[in-house]
């Protein structure tokens, strides 16, 4: 809903293409939208499961944390937290002289494992997990400058605090989540005169999905 239906709506109010446009761009993303539904119907091919001991899991898991920040390191060192896409723009001209691997394992340390971490210390109630999981993606900030890899924490703990009681709430916690979030960001751009998120949550989650 969050996507499909600014999909829809944006377009048809800031775009020039005239209404037979709209309405065949209209037409394939319900199309695409019912696809999606129809592979919930397909039965699911069953693959088998292969036998893992804990101590494998964690150990690559660990050998792979080490490689991916022991790389990073050597290949960007650490920069400054605050000039967002100052340090956005450096990542992106070494990665042009760098070998493509290091955008592979930042990639894979800060989408998968890090937030991994994240929620397993959370379910676990694992203290040292959860502060790992999140210094670590607080480390790739300071590398990429992607803020997505910033809010990925916050979006963990949302995600566990709106599944507890077997997620029977879900559908109100995201409900009221969002529309908390739109107002407050309206309010801090008319009222403190502050961009910031209405930049990241209107126009970047709402707009740009549209347009």
């Amino acid at each position: 809903v969050i996507v499909f239906v600014p999909a829809i709506l944006i377009p048809l109010y800031t775009l020039t293409s005239d209404i037979k446009q709209w309405f065949l761009r209209s037409l394939s993303l319900v199309g695409a939208v019912a696809m999606l539904a129809i592979m919930y119907r397909i039965t699911p091919v069953r693959i088998p499961v292969v036998p893992q001991s804990r101590v494998v899991f964690w150990l690559s898991l660990i050998v792979f944390t080490i490689v991916s920040y022991g790389y990073a390191i050597g290949v960007f060192g650490a920069d400054s937290l605050w000039d967002v896409y100052a340090v956005r723009t450096e990542y992106k001209a070494t990665l042009e002289h760098s070998s493509g691997i290091i955008a592979y394992l930042i990639s894979w340390q800060g989408n998968v494992i890090n937030p991994f971490l994240i929620s397993y210390g959370l379910t676990h109630r694992l203290p040292v997990l959860l502060s790992l999981g999140m210094a670590g993606q607080f480390f790739l900030y300071s590398i990429t400058g992607f803020k997505s890899v910033l809010s990925s924490g916050v979006l963990v703990l949302a995600l566990y605090i709106a599944l507890r009681n077997r997620g029977n709430s879900f559908g109100l916690y995201v409900i009221w989540g969002v529309t908390t979030l739109v107002l407050l960001s309206t309010l801090m751009r008319i009222g403190l005169q502050r961009e910031e998120m209405s930049s990241l949550l209107l126009q970047r989650v709402f707009a740009v999905p549209g347009l």
